[in-house]
């Protein structure tokens, strides 16, 4: 192997250093690095779905006495054995 057929760190471009990408021009804080942390490792997400839909899901949830979270999974799962899911 000749010295033009390594692959040295120089001519890459995957960076050295492990975790989040700095925002712009300047390193992330410790707060901005926990926080994004804290989001990317939560169970929880949050939805933006139009007010119409998610006041449905909310009242079908009310109804049944149980989370939003499992009305949406139970619809999902039905779509999914109805053969119309993407998922």
């Amino acid at each position: 192997m000749t010295e033009t057929d390594t692959v040295t760190q120089e001519t890459t471009d995957t960076p050295t250093r492990r975790g989040a990408r700095p925002l712009g021009d300047r390193p992330m804080t410790d707060a901005e690095r926990s926080r994004r942390y804290r989001r990317r490792h939560s169970t929880t997400r949050l939805l933006r779905l139009p007010a119409h839909p998610a006041d449905r899901l909310t009242a079908e949830a009310d109804r049944l006495g149980v989370d939003p979270g499992a009305v949406l999974a139970e619809a999902l799962a039905a779509l999914e054995t109805t053969g119309r899911g993407g998922v």
